[in-house]
């Protein structure tokens, strides 16, 4: 058992040795003309935003540009080395496509997008008048991208103004008004204008329009108020369909006490359809006393018709 254990050590050691030897040639697999991508720094160069906004912004942003570098452990490129490690056939190849990770590389980096993704995010957290900066700095084999982001002002919410038709389904929008997410003062952002449309869509969806979705709804914005500020107008789009306009109410609901949908059939027995209660029991073998199902349901039978309605044959 020793000897087992001292040959396994030894082999431990003598694998760990090879990685670090590689390790000291991180770039031997990377292009004459190109150079290992070691990932990219974000600067936000704008003194008027808090220090811990700065940072919050920083860490969201360090995580936008494309493409990634090489994945470590422990701070160390372990999928690169055994890359490096591995060769293009036999015993190689498979170590190198089951364990490695190819060199990511400079030329792989596209400044220009990067820079549109981060002005894309910024202009939608509320800075209208970003600037972005890009450069590259390269030493010996390995390159690093740098971006400089000049924010300007954080627009806020002055206003909000909510549909201001008379439709049913405009009136319905606008009794959500009071539980609103986009106050005066909230900073203007896209996941919290986002977040208000799902806040009205749950809302309406209570109140019955059932094909009513918060895509249907459109946001302007008025930035051109003075101060920094944004006024906010709610709009229907006019594609919305006409069933999404519409609410839905609970009509007949019928109880199948002992309903098995493995023996389900067809006809559904409604002829033996009793009206207790505010509902349509269908109970033949007499299981459970009426006053059970009036307890037990969940759908309030004010909301049904209180007379008889014929039931289909």
């Amino acid at each position: 058992m020793k000897i087992r254990c001292y040959i396994f050590i030894q082999c431990f050691c003598c694998i760990l040795l090879a990685l670090l030897q590689v390790g000291c040639s991180t770039t031997k697999s990377v292009p004459e003309n190109d150079f290992l991508y070691t990932g990219a720094t974000i600067k936000i160069a704008q003194t008027d935003v808090p220090a811990k906004q700065k940072k919050a912004l920083r860490s969201t942003l360090k995580d936008l540009p494309r493409p990634k570098p090489n994945s470590k452990v422990l701070g160390m490129p372990v999928k690169l080395w055994i890359y490096n490690i591995g060769s293009n056939k036999g015993l190689g190849k498979w170590l190198r496509n089951k364990y490695g990770e190819a060199p990511v590389l400079l030329s792989d980096v596209n400044l220009g997008l990067n820079v549109e993704i981060l002005d894309n995010y910024m202009e939608n957290r509320g800075f209208f008048h970003v600037k972005v900066r890009s450069d590259t700095t390269v030493t010996r084999k390995k390159a690093s991208a740098e971006y400089e982001i000049f924010t300007g002002p954080e627009y806020k919410i002055r206003n909000i103004t909510f549909p201001t038709d008379t439709s049913a389904l405009a009136n319905a929008i606008r009794e959500t008004q009071p539980k609103t997410l986009l106050r005066s003062g909230a900073p203007f952002n896209l996941d919290l204008i986002k977040g208000e449309r799902t806040r009205i869509d749950v809302e309406l969806k209570e109140k019955g329009f059932y094909y009513f979705s918060g895509d249907y709804l459109l946001l302007e914005t008025d930035t051109t108020i003075g101060n920094n500020e944004v006024n906010l107008y709610m709009q229907i789009k006019w594609e919305t369909p006409a069933e999404a306009k519409l609410t839905y109410r609970i009509n007949d609901v019928f109880i199948y006490s002992n309903y098995n949908l493995s023996t389900a059939r067809q006809d559904t027995a409604l002829a033996n359809a009793e009206f207790q209660h505010g509902y349509y029991v269908i109970d033949t073998a007499k299981l459970y006393k009426p006053i059970v199902f009036n307890k037990v349901c969940s759908f309030n039978p004010a909301t049904f018709t209180a007379e008889k309605t014929t039931i289909p044959r």
